[in-house]
């Protein structure tokens, strides 16, 4: 797709009237409704030619084909397209990548001073915020009269993006139910309401995995490690996918395993019923452990804690 034709002509046809800052916010927005995280640039660990590829990877976005991104492809994507599209708005300066070789961001510069910086990934997760409705956390505004939050606010009623926490509101509901329906709310339960009523259309592994983080957070009022859920994250370097294998409780002395992957570039769930060890020796993919960022041998317990 021609994502810089397709933003030229929603600004030009619907959002004529929108401010500079307003038209910065609808162009940020769409951009999170699209692109996803490339999550294998956190866990190829072994890869690093991906790696290299991931980071130094510039997407074509007159051709649009591949929607996953990093940080240094979304700031290219970001810059390219405001640059671009607002170079004719009196008060634009200029946008540019801003950070270093661990994280970068970008940043928009106006005539008068304001700068508003852009940041969907890094610790923010606008790529599952804003496609479900939730607050932006990505864009900060800031300027001499100190002003921004009002301002970011005001851009984003102009742009119709009025459904702020509406997905919270829903898994309140989904709790009260769950709660009236069976007077307590199993962990089993949730995780299978969970995977069999949510949309993942737009998502990938990661806005999927942060998702399930958020439910769980939302309706048990506790986090997912806390509830003996585990997860192990597996690398398959011949096909260049990653894979989540969860550890979910069934009741108290039981467990069961379920698999996060894509198929076709959509999120795909399915139980595992090999023995979880001959299930990974059996396939391509290598442990990683997050929080020691390195590879795991075989000989470690599989399952590592959310």
């Amino acid at each position: 797709m021609n994502l810089k034709e397709i933003l030229k002509s929603k600004l030009e046809n619907n959002y004529q009237n929108l401010d500079t800052i307003g038209k910065i916010v609808y162009i940020y927005k769409k951009l999170c409704e699209v692109f996803q995280y490339d999550c294998r640039w956190y866990w190829a660990i072994d890869d690093q030619p991906l790696q290299i590829e991931i980071y130094e990877r510039k997407l074509d976005i007159e051709n649009l084909e591949d929607i996953k991104v990093v940080c240094t492809s979304f700031s290219d994507i970001y810059c390219n397209i405001v640059n671009s599209l607002l170079t004719k708005e009196e008060d634009y300066d200029i946008s540019m990548p801003y950070g270093e070789l661990s994280h970068c961001y970008s940043i928009t510069q106006l005539m008068d001073g304001t700068t508003i910086e852009v940041d969907p990934i890094d610790g923010t997760d606008d790529f599952l915020n804003v496609k479900k409705g939730l607050p932006f956390r990505g864009l900060k505004i800031y300027t001499r009269e100190d002003d921004g939050e009002y301002l970011l606010e005001k851009a984003m009623y102009d742009i119709n993006y009025t459904k702020q926490n509406l997905y919270l509101k829903y898994l309140h509901l989904v709790r009260d139910e769950l709660i009236e329906e069976k007077s307590n709310i199993t962990t089993n339960r949730l995780f299978h309401f969970f995977i069999d009523t949510t949309n993942f259309s737009t998502l990938g592994i990661k806005e999927t995995n942060d998702l399930f983080l958020l439910t769980i957070k939302q309706t048990m009022n506790q986090d997912a490690k806390s509830l003996n859920f585990k997860r192990l994250v597996l690398y398959d370097n011949e096909n260049k996918k990653v894979n989540l294998l969860y550890q979910v409780p069934k009741d108290e002395n039981e467990v069961e395993y379920y698999s996060l992957t894509t198929k076709e570039d959509k999120i795909s769930w399915q139980k595992v019923e090999e023995p979880i060890p001959e299930y990974i020796e059996n396939s391509n993919y290598h442990f990683v452990e997050e929080d020691k960022v390195k590879f795991l041998t075989k000989k470690t317990s599989p399952i590592s804690k959310m």
